[in-house]
């Protein structure tokens, strides 16, 4: 029985390696392999509809299958509108090859992959599947940022493909630590990682409770418009904490998401416990000066004249 729980065990865990694996492998494009059709426009631009990004990533290697060594480019494009266009490739031979840019490039859900060939085609094809949209022969090097004009289009499954990583956006609160009792000037800290880069943020500090539109005592938010600093990766903000009453609080980070982004919404619970400061020379000694933080003294000395000065400017209590 422990041997089949053992094994069980093992299977599950060896699943779920493979299951995660394979959750975070994005690929674009069809195959590698030697198909009978070859393009004969020069000078223009395909695009290979029939395995979009299923999600926002980077690409990292692309394989294909060289019918000759024509030099070409690989194109990617949203719709029509041209995204990136890969450095002139010339394959080594005929067969199958690979071909890896000098870093990632960024890719979003829904986006194509294409080709564009200086001569006749270099990367064959096979008639069927979905729509390939083509340009008109000699209709010139693609740019990035610009429409492509497509003249028609041809059901056509080409040989290639491009596999790397699906992007995980992701965010987190590097400050106040989670739990934290804090008092007197706290800083409020978080970090975003985006594909975008162009993410706004929402953010608050709640008394009580981490809900929405509650208890807000700071933020951007709720008729709030406190102070920070946001570069779009990058959060702070500050505030001094020694007027707020003691106890449980809760920071909320909440960047903003662009169309397809996955919502993130952060929050840290920390209590605020600021001890009200000495009013007489008694509570200074026996170490006592060690737990005020309101202000903070570096010795029973500091301490003692803090609370003459008070008395004598007519504040104590």
């Amino acid at each position: 029985m422990k041997k089949l729980f053992l094994s069980l065990s093992v299977f599950l865990f060896m699943f779920a390696f493979v299951s995660l694996a394979s959750a975070t492998t994005l690929t674009v494009g069809n195959d590698d392999t030697l198909r009978s059709n070859i393009d004969t426009y020069t000078n223009f631009t395909i695009i290979d509809t029939n395995h979009p990004a299923v999600a926002d990533g980077t690409l990292t290697i692309f394989n294909y299958y060289a019918s000759n060594t024509q030099p070409f480019r690989f194109v990617l494009v949203d719709g029509d509108i041209v995204k990136w266009v890969s450095a002139e490739i010339t394959p080594n031979d005929i067969g199958p090859q690979t071909w890896s840019p000098a870093s990632p490039i960024t890719i979003k859900s829904n986006w194509n992959l294409g080709l564009y060939f200086t001569q006749t085609g270099t990367i064959p094809f096979t008639y069927g599947g979905n729509p390939a949209w083509y340009e008109a022969n000699n209709a010139g090097l693609p740019v990035v940022g610009e429409s492509l004009d497509y003249a028609g289009s041809s059901g056509r499954v080409y040989s290639f493909i491009a596999t790397g990583d699906v992007f995980v956006r992701s965010a987190a609160i590097t400050s106040p630590l989670a739990g934290a009792t804090v008092f007197g000037n706290v800083s409020f800290d978080a970090t975003l990682t985006d594909i975008d880069g162009d993410d706004n943020v929402q953010w608050a500090v709640r008394k009580g409770t981490c809900a929405a539109e509650m208890g807000t005592v700071l933020g951007n938010v709720d008729s709030h418009s406190d102070p920070y600093e946001w570069n779009h990766i990058t959060f702070h903000a500050s505030a001094d904490t020694s007027t707020w009453d003691n106890g449980e609080y809760c920071f909320v980070f909440n960047p903003t998401e662009s169309v397809g982004d996955t919502p993130i919404r952060e929050t840290r619970e920390f209590i605020v416990n600021n001890i009200t400061p000495p009013s007489n020379k008694d509570q200074c000694k026996n170490d006592g000066w060690e737990t005020f933080n309101n202000p903070t003294f570096k010795n029973q000395g500091q301490c003692v004249s803090y609370v003459e000065s008070n008395f004598h400017a007519g504040k104590r209590n």
